[in-house]
């Protein structure tokens, strides 16, 4: 079965991600996708070896000249590695300095992969160049990873998506007075504190969701999920002990440091 799935990543190209959904005596399902490759299924037969196209899960993005990513690897400030993805606007210069927006995850324990991303391709498709740092806190790179951003929000975190951007106008990706943020939720969090904690960062700020006043966030988890609460005093500092760090960390008490023009999209 390994043979058959590396001639199978074999077969497509390079940059495509082969999921092996299902199997059977002769038989697997397989979806493939990649960062220009917005999802389809295959059956692959065993014995014949015979790749057969199923379904694709965008019928209009078929034949759309989608934007390359390339994964990058960031020193931080304090010496941690962190993966960065960069979505690069077709039809573009190789490592022409462009506008840019400044894209982190949700979660905070999410991640970003390599793979189709709509927001970003959307982006893209605009001439932005987009950045998705893996910043710390985010999952699959081990538990101290995840720990090093517990009451770190707006400081050390906020610090690896500001090395991410200081990366990209030193390598000459990004035109230095032409960046965005934008995120949901945890990403929108981010996009505000970026506001405040690196005013001359951003041109414009976008959050989607975004929490901007920590401590009621955790008020309304004791009222509603009270299973939660355990876990985001954990992320974020205790309001009541530690009410300073809270309060620092907390957009809505920032406001009056921030410069950018700022979009608050809720549902």
């Amino acid at each position: 079965l390994n043979a058959h799935f590396q001639a199978l990543t074999a077969y497509f190209e390079a940059d495509a991600v082969v999921y092996p959904l299902d199997v059977t005596a002769n038989a697997l399902l397989l979806f493939v996708t990649g960062p220009q490759e917005p999802g389809s299924y295959y059956a692959y037969t065993l014995d014949t070896s015979e790749v057969r196209p199923l379904a694709a899960v965008n019928p209009a993005l078929l034949g759309t000249r989608l934007s390359r990513v390339t994964s990058e690897r960031v020193t931080t400030r304090d010496g941690l590695v962190i993966d960065v993805f960069v979505t690069h606007p077709a039809g573009t210069a190789p490592g022409a300095a462009l506008p840019t927006v400044v894209m982190p995850h949700g979660g905070p324990e999410s991640r970003d992969s390599f793979g189709f991303d709509p927001i970003a391709q959307y982006f893209a498709a605009e001439g932005w160049r987009v950045l998705q740092p893996n910043f710390r806190g985010s999952e699959g790179y081990g538990r101290s990873f995840a720990s090093a951003a517990h009451g770190e929000w707006s400081r050390a975190v906020q610090n690896d998506i500001t090395d991410t951007l200081d990366w990209a106008i030193n390598a000459g990706l990004t035109v230095r007075d032409r960046v965005c943020i934008a995120g949901f939720s945890y990403g929108g969090y981010a996009a505000l504190a970026g506001a405040f904690a690196t005013p001359d960062a951003y041109r414009c700020v976008v959050s989607v969701a975004g929490i901007t006043d920590p401590e009621a966030f955790i008020d309304w988890s004791r009222e509603n999920r009270p299973d939660a609460v355990e876990y985001w005093t954990r992320q974020i500092g205790d309001p009541v002990s530690d009410s300073d760090t809270v309060r620092a960390m907390s957009p809505v008490h920032q406001i009056d440091r921030m410069r950018a023009p700022i979009l608050l999209l809720h549902g």
